[in-house]
């Protein structure tokens, strides 16, 4: 099977090597599985391509209403305990912080947090840190975002059916996502099914895809 990075068509984002990864993004999933998927999603992209611990943090208010993270569904994502730096605080405005002082600090692959109150001055700062760090801030966002944000690129993510197993048709395959671009910088507007790689821990384009894997706005997207 091709790993994702093998398939780095420019017309692609969701799969740009890891340094074109680098600086801002923001990400929102709507429902239970739009919102696992896009967590997914924003963990994978910060970590791949490198081994050095990611930054999770969370409003503990965020944490009651959705859940502690599962440490079990995090290593089936390849990050082990070692990996990764777990922070929770009372306001967004800590969180923010802490982002952006662990960007600084040059030690992370990248860093993700659940947050909503993000204003264009800070994620300004975080998109420069993030750059000057040369590693990928994603934001989880709880509903599409209308302020402004110098975030690079915006996602939308939805849970997809999963792929048909091999060994029985009855059976569920590799768990698949719908990652739709809805604004960039220098990028037109998108969507891919991404499935996932159990033996690569990442996202690649499904099978049946490799060959283009944009799908325009506007079209339905099928499982391959």
């Amino acid at each position: 099977m091709t790993p994702a990075n093998d398939i780095c068509l420019p017309s692609n984002p969701a799969l740009t090597p890891r340094a074109g990864r680098s600086g801002l993004e923001e990400a929102w999933g709507e429902g239970v599985t739009g919102r696992v998927g896009a967590a997914a999603f924003c963990l994978v992209r910060a970590a791949e391509d490198d081994t050095r611990p990611v930054l999770l943090a969370a409003p503990r208010a965020w944490l009651r209403e959705q859940g502690l993270w599962l440490r079990d569904g995090l290593k089936g994502l390849g990050l082990e305990d070692s990996r990764l730096l777990f922070v929770q605080a009372d306001r967004d405005a800590q969180i923010l912080w802490a982002l952006e002082e662990g960007l600084k600090s040059g030690a992370l692959a990248g860093a993700v947090a659940a947050v909503d109150a993000v204003s264009l001055l800070a994620s300004r700062r975080l998109d420069l840190a993030a750059r000057e760090a040369g590693a990928p801030c994603l934001l989880l966002r709880s509903k599409p975002a209308q302020d402004l944000s110098a975030a690079r690129r915006r996602w939308h993510i939805a849970s997809a059916p999963s792929a048909v197993d091999p060994d029985d048709a009855r059976a569920p395959g590799r768990p698949r996502l719908i990652a739709a671009l809805t604004r960039s910088r220098g990028e037109p507007p998108g969507q891919w099914l991404l499935e996932w790689d159990d033996e690569a821990h990442r996202f690649r384009l499904a099978a049946g895809l490799a060959d283009h894997g944009l799908v325009p706005r506007g079209r339905t997207v099928a499982a391959a």
